[in-house]
């Protein structure tokens, strides 16, 4: 099974004069842990836009998408088709 699992950026990070330091120290690691719970033969690819820009336009079988409950919440929800 293909799963991408996406951690979307804070609005404010997208922003040139945003700052990583306390990100950088502190990642979140609820995206790796869940991979660490999915079988062997699964093909898992983890996106950060705090690191890369986002690819969308695959087509796994499953998206997992971790968000924070702030502006990007709203963000996550519409990429991904819900609201």
């Amino acid at each position: 099974m293909k799963v991408k699992m996406i951690l979307p950026a804070l609005t404010e990070a997208l922003s040139p004069f945003f700052r990583p330091i306390k990100y950088s120290l502190f990642p979140p690691l609820g995206l790796a842990t869940l991979a660490a719970y999915l079988d062997d033969d699964d093909e898992i690819e983890l996106q950060d836009e705090y690191v890369e820009k986002l690819n969308l336009n695959d087509r796994p079988d499953l998206v997992v998408i971790q968000v924070y409950i702030t502006s990007a919440h709203l963000r996550g929800f519409t990429r991904c088709g819900a609201t």
